[in-house]
């Protein structure tokens, strides 16, 4: 029995080493397959791409194209591209870079490379240049909506803080005496050294206290007071003020009107005409106060004198400069055509960056060609509310009648 059970044992060992050799010949068969089956596939693969097998992954930053800008940069495209995406020259465009450089560069990320300086800068003017939305404005630079959107606000905010450099008053004597020559060269009118009006820009309706916002013009609007010079140059903005008011109310709430009172500005140099002590002035129309330093025009009534008559076109002639100030704000800057779909609190910032870039184009001599667009009767009185209606004090009417008769006198044609 031992004997028998040894020969089991041996036959069972000779069978487990048979089927451990066949098991190990076929990993080796197929071993050998796999590893021609990848020599072959790197070898299709230099050939030809496979197609992607799948929906395609999601990827953190989306592709877009980032080309058109870099074509515009280097010149590559026609020149009347580059004026309708950007309202300014190349002169120009890189003196704004400058100007916001330290403040709007942004350094490279482990993560990715920053939008250039340059880029940045033609995303905010397009904005601004043509009113197109910031999805547009992202695709015609390549980035995303949102980050379109941060750099514009970034761009303004910059614009805004450095307002005080573009948009100031002439103060020295030496100012004040070269603008009042130019007007008077221009009208005749004595004296004067900015012409003032207002203008509504639409906005969206705000989320509080919206019926502030809803003028007599029946849509949503903050108001936007400006004086400009004998150049059309902005020597006052500021922006923000609720659209139901009067133009009257906007100035009387003005920062403008407290720097007056408190002779910051306005004070000197005085010209005595006729016997009287006349300070610089301000012309304005008749939505206005009239004011010591503020002329507006006589009444159009039917007994209006000639001698008054002549005094309200010189007043005019004067008082166009504002007019065809903001015709050209308007027409450089369209986003303020267009109702402004940001938060109400932005719409000031904006506003009052497009005033600073149109004393910088006008400072750099900017030779795009930009079309006015004019918008007369910006507001209407309102007749039955006395609040709105503007007052005449009598330190105004003496100036007033000051000046009529030295135009008078001298003739105004």
């Amino acid at each position: 029995m031992a004997a028998i059970q040894a020969i089991r044992t041996r036959n069972h060992q000779a069978n487990l080493i048979r089927r451990y050799r066949t098991l190990k010949k076929r990993r080796i068969r197929t071993l050998m397959a796999l590893i021609a089956y990848m020599e072959h596939r790197k070898l299709t693969q230099k050939l030809q791409k496979p197609e992607p097998a799948g929906p395609l992954k999601r990827v953190w930053v989306l592709q877009r194209d980032q080309f058109m800008f870099e074509e515009l940069l280097a010149g590559n495209l026609p020149k009347e591209t580059w004026y309708q995406n950007f309202h300014v020259s190349r002169k120009t465009f890189f003196k704004i870079c400058e100007t916001v450089r330290s403040e709007l560069s942004r350094q490279d990320t482990n993560m990715r490379p920053s939008v250039s300086l340059e880029k940045r800068v033609a995303v905010a003017l397009n904005r601004l240049a043509t009113g197109s939305c910031y999805t547009a404005c992202g695709v015609n630079f390549g980035l995303p909506k949102s980050t379109a959107n941060v750099v514009k606000n970034e761009f303004c905010d910059i614009l805004r803080r450095k307002a005080a450099s573009f948009i100031k008053f002439p103060k020295s004597e030496v100012e004040v005496g070269k603008v009042v020559s130019e007007f008077e060269d221009i009208s005749m009118f004595p004296q004067v050294i900015g012409a003032l009006d207002g203008t509504h820009v639409k906005i969206i309706a705000p989320k509080e206290n919206k019926y502030n916002f809803l003028g007599k013009k029946v849509f949503y609007s903050v108001l936007v007071l400006g004086v400009a010079d004998s150049n059309c140059k902005f020597i006052h903005a500021s922006a923000g003020f609720p659209g139901a008011m009067s133009f009257a109310q906007m100035l009387r709430s003005s920062a403008l009107q407290r720097d007056i009172q408190n002779g910051v500005i306005l004070n000197a140099p005085s010209r005595i005409i006729d016997g009287n002590d006349v300070k610089p002035l301000l012309v304005g129309n008749s939505n206005f106060d009239l004011n010591s330093w503020l002329m507006t025009p006589y009444s159009q009534t039917p007994n209006i004198s000639a001698a008054q008559n002549n005094f309200n076109t010189a007043l005019s002639s004067a008082r166009e400069k504002i007019v065809q100030t903001f015709g050209l704000l308007r027409g450089r800057w369209r986003c303020l055509l267009e109702t402004m779909k940001e938060d109400t609190l932005r719409v000031p910032t904006t506003v009052i960056a497009c005033c600073v870039l149109h004393n910088l184009c006008l400072e750099m001599e900017d030779d795009a060609t930009i079309e006015p667009v004019f918008i007369h009767n910006d507001v209407d009185l309102d007749v039955e509310n006395s609040d709105d209606l503007p007052t005449m004090n009598e330190g105004g009417k003496q100036v007033r009648e000051t000046i009529n008769q030295y135009l008078d006198t001298f003739g105004y044609k």
